[in-house]
């Protein structure tokens, strides 16, 4: 393996972007390190503490990308296959994670290491919101990443939500079998292995100066993994049947280790990290679809964290800590009672054990009553966790504002446009005409179109109430423009719907899309039925044409995935939900916006299982 350590030199700035650069060409033929790079490709790049900026950035990256992407006869192999690329304790900023993204697409089969932390990577201004959202896409691909560490850079709320959104809606699993584009980068390992068992570097070539992984720590500290079996003078290339078996998972999801503290996360962060924790695997399960190697070095809070490490974050509130502690205990303890529960479902049947009248350990009363305090623990805290959740969701729309992250303010003027142009008059006469004085009972998704009988309103309201002007959360109509439903119950006008007491607590909160239906307040909220029972909407267009409409038109595309966007349409469009709106409009404005983005669940990202 081929090592450019530059911790020993005395360059910084835009001299060592210079040393790097004509290294790296020395690996192009007809460079003089051309051929140990034909026989080895694989390299590590250290170049850490350096006061590298982004122009010192820029000399030395497109020789990197032209050295990854070489190809020739005599270098079918190509010349670089980046294993590792240290990059913390420099002045790097968000412009040069654009051409890093390419570093890392590129190397999606190779790349077991980025340390990008103690940098000046801020998230604020558009320009750089697409820049990091096209970074977090190129890991989409990456399968054998062991640690990406983003800690101590300002990333800011944005940030954390861009890396939520990009992290909950990435893909984990594959199967073996629709891994095809892994195997002739494969085939070509095979060849290479065989050639490389016999290759040993000199000493000293290619500005190498290899250090034990044991003695390697980080600027802030940190303690080595153990576990893991060291690297020799020559890394194994994987074969056929390893990149298959690497290549099961991949992604951002994929990755064992995620470092992101102190990354000046507020208490808005908690609530996207929080779905992040919660769907998070375990490290060593992560771990065994990855090649060894040396140890990993991590911060002394990993033993607190598994594996997304957020511990310090000094800018996170009292609330927002309390919440993502809980997150981690509460995965924790659910995936302790599953495995319990696999364990006794696969041993307990007669296939498994000697004989049908052995007695097993999970047929005793003793055993059922473990499982059973364990799930009466579990249901106590899905209580206790929806309560803080609900209680940090409300008092950051009242600090920092609906606009503080995108989905909540995209599914405000979704909801917005939604009800000026689905909200047909028509649909409340005819249900008018029909009503008997009751709000309908709350919908699973999974139910079928159903007729919604609603009774008229003690106000009389006209459409043109309704869409009288745009929305603005500063504005004194607001109640009327944007009548969402707060905390008080409402008067006897609409009658609420009841639910029965074993379907409070449903479904865990540690699932995004089920938080709200473990709080209380969904009880007295209108349905988000799959059907508003419209049986053709405006200007008689389907439902899927009217929402990537709007979507497209509002920008929810990539934000709100398909059923939040339905489920949107159809809270907006319905005459029931608005008839109890307009019975409860005393609430302060951020609890009425809490309401409304609770009860059509888009408060967090939805994972992609």
């Amino acid at each position: 393996m081929g090592r450019l350590n530059y911790s020993a030199r005395k360059i910084e700035g835009l001299k060592a972007g210079q040393v790097l650069s004509k290294d790296l060409k020395k690996r192009i033929p007809p460079g003089i390190f051309s051929k140990a790079a034909a026989r080895d490709p694989t390299l590590e790049i250290d170049i850490a503490d350096k006061h590298l900026t982004d122009e010192g950035f820029d000399l030395f990256i497109d020789d990197l990308i032209e050295c990854i992407e070489y190809r020739n006869d005599e270098h079918l192999d190509g010349i670089v296959r980046l294993a590792e690329l240290h990059l913390q304790g420099n002045c790097l900023t968000a412009q040069s994670l654009k051409k890093l993204a390419r570093v890392i697409s590129l190397s999606a089969g190779d790349l077991r290491e980025l340390d990008l932390s103690d940098n000046k990577i801020e998230i604020q201004q558009l320009e750089h919101r697409m820049t990091w959202q096209e970074f977090l896409e190129s890991f989409q691909g990456c399968y054998v990443l062991k640690k990406l560490d983003l800690s101590r850079n300002p990333l800011g709320p944005r940030g954390a939500e861009i890396l939520a959104r990009s992290y909950m809606q990435s893909e984990l699993d594959f199967l073996e079998s629709g891994l095809d584009e892994v195997e002739t980068a494969a085939c070509e390992n095979e060849d290479l292995n065989e050639r490389v068992h016999s290759l040993t570097l000199g000493a000293g070539k290619e500005n190498q100066t290899p250090r034990s992984s044991s003695k390697r720590l980080s600027s802030k500290g940190g303690t080595p993994l153990s576990g893991k079996q060291s690297l020799s003078s020559v890394e194994k290339i994987p074969t056929q049947a390893d990149a298959k078996h690497y290549a099961c998972t991949r992604g951002l999801r994929s990755i064992p280790y995620l470092i992101l503290s102190d990354i000046c996360m507020t208490n808005a962060s908690a609530v996207h990290l929080s779905t992040m924790l919660s769907i998070h695997r375990p490290a060593e399960h992560l771990l065994s679809y990855l090649p060894g190697g040396k140890a990993l070095v991590l911060p002394d809070t990993a033993t607190h964290c598994k594996g997304i490490i957020w511990l310090p974050n000094k800018d996170l509130g009292p609330l927002g800590h309390k919440l993502l502690d809980m997150a981690e205990r509460f995965r924790d303890m659910a995936s302790d009672i599953d495995s319990d529960e696999e364990y006794a479902e696969e041993y307990n049947t007669p296939s498994k054990i000697t004989g049908y009248d052995e007695p097993l350990a999970t047929d005793s009363p003793s055993y059922d009553d473990g499982i059973r305090r364990q799930r009466q623990m579990r249901n106590k805290m899905s209580i206790e966790y929806s309560r803080l959740a609900k209680r940090v969701r409300i008092e950051v729309l009242q600090a920092e504002g609906v606009h503080s992250a995108d989905i909540w303010s995209v599914t405000l003027k979704m909801m917005v446009i939604c009800r000026a142009l689905l909200l047909d008059d028509k649909d409340r006469h005819a249900d008018a005409s029909t009503g008997d004085g009751h709000q309908p009972e709350k919908q699973s998704e999974e139910k079928g179109e159903g007729t919604l009988e609603i009774r008229e309103p003690a106000a009389s309201v006209t459409a043109a109430d309704i869409v009288r002007g745009r929305y603005t959360s500063h504005g004194n109509d607001f109640a009327s423009e944007f009548p969402a439903l707060p905390t008080s119950k409402p008067n006897s006008t609409v009658e609420t719907p009841k639910r029965s007491r074993n379907d409070r607590h449903s479904t865990p909160p540690s699932q995004n899309q089920t938080t709200h239906a473990s709080s209380p307040h969904v009880r007295n909220s209108p349905a988000v039925s799959s059907s508003s029972g419209k049986v053709s909407w405006r200007f008689g267009l389907p439902i899927e044409v009217w929402r990537m409409i709007i979507s497209e038109a509002v920008g929810a595309n990539g934000i709100l995935d398909r059923e939040q966007q339905l489920r949107v349409m159809r809270y907006a469009s319905d005459w029931n939900a608005l008839a109890y709106e307009l019975t409860i409009t005393g609430a302060a404005e951020h609890q009425q916006i809490w309401k409304f983005i609770d009860t059509v669940n888009c408060f967090t990202y939805n994972p992609l299982f």
